[in-house]
């Protein structure tokens, strides 16, 4: 019996109507990261169906970074899961409460000279935490483990009304284990993101991981990684959908030009462009920032005005067109709701 081939044509309605969720600002396929400058640099990078890794030397601040956009999203209504194979549930709760309050985190662990309005503020931000949505895996579990607790985990959220699962995060890759390969750490890792990158396209969510760097930049003049230094990479380049580099100049030379700055090296990008984001790094203060600040609402400027010329007449035009094919639609709530992001 000869096996059958699924197979169809290009969906037009479809594309057309996620087309026109996009223009109308309603689409969710795409997720703020948090921070705009990485969101202006590469768009949609942080997309439904993506495995994205995200890598350094340790120090870096690769856990922060995967913490913080996994917080941002949170934020926006979704739950998270943030598998931590390095640090404990406690220990990302006292660096959230300590970016939130401005308290450091030696004196949130040590919990001695704080100040009766430090106390407050840490009060403050530790209910702001752990109101989100963001659910901690800090058990060492296998891939297959985390295979079969994930293709269950949206029915569970339904089930307890609970907001819909947006984003996986794992920190970090090279502690996952498989049963498969064996001894062959290279064919394990291999396995481990093949099953990530199918989990991304099943669930329909980004899935984003910290990865380890190879010591080797280290003896290199410039030790800017390169997606040849990923550690066991197996087939790491090939399943990423995006890979970035996390780097800081003044953590290798203390008389760099560019104090605080954590240089976010895109080397591979499967649906847009590579290139470089700089953002603030503030280490006391355990955080990654937009070097300018990100305002709450920035409407795009000239868009959706006018009912003709411009961008706002195309977005009504290209509206009509869509419902053409079947896609309902209010073209003066097309027009009013075209706005960026920020």
């Amino acid at each position: 019996m000869s096996a059958k081939i699924l197979h169809q044509t290009f969906p037009l309605a479809g594309f057309l109507e996620n087309l026109d969720k996009k223009i109308r600002g309603l689409d969710t396929s795409t997720l703020r990261s948090g921070f705009k400058t990485l969101d202006e640099e590469f768009p949609g990078w942080l997309h439904s169906g993506h495995l994205i890794f995200v890598a350094g030397r340790p120090a870096m601040g690769k856990s922060l970074f995967g913490q913080q956009i996994a917080e941002a999203v949170a934020e926006s209504g979704k739950t998270v899961l943030f598998v931590s194979l390095e640090m404990s549930i406690l220990e990302l709760m006292e660096r959230s409460v300590s970016r939130r309050s401005g308290v450091s985190l030696p004196k949130i662990k040590i919990g001695r000279g704080l100040t009766t309005d430090e106390v407050h503020k840490i009060h403050q931000a530790a209910v702001e935490a752990s109101s989100l949505s963001l659910r901690v895996c800090d058990s060492s579990l296998s891939i297959e483990n985390l295979e079969e607790v994930l293709l269950k985990y949206p029915g569970e959220l339904s089930a307890t009304e609970s907001p819909p699962l947006g984003l996986v995060v794992v920190d970090y890759a090279q502690l996952l284990k498989s049963i498969v390969g064996g001894s062959n750490r290279v064919i394990e890792l291999g396995n481990i993101t093949r099953i990530l990158k199918e989990l991304s396209k099943k669930l329909d969510i980004p899935v984003l991981c910290a990865a380890q760097v190879n010591r080797g930049v280290e003896d290199r003049p410039d030790k800017r990684p390169l997606m040849s230094d990923l550690r066991d990479s197996g087939n790491l380049e090939q399943d990423a959908d995006f890979v970035a580099f996390i780097y800081r100049d003044e953590y290798y030379n203390s008389a760099t030009q560019d104090p605080g700055t954590a240089e976010i090296i895109c080397r591979k990008n499967r649906h847009g462009g590579t290139g470089t984001a700089s953002l603030r790094f503030d280490g006391p203060g355990l955080s990654f920032s937009d070097k300018t600040p990100t305002p709450q609402r920035h409407p795009a400027q000239n868009l959706s005005k006018t009912a003709t010329g411009g961008l706002g007449g195309q977005v009504a035009s290209y509206s009509s067109m869509i419902g053409n094919n079947g896609v309902k639609h209010d073209t003066a709530e097309t027009a009013e709701t075209a706005e960026a992001w920020y």
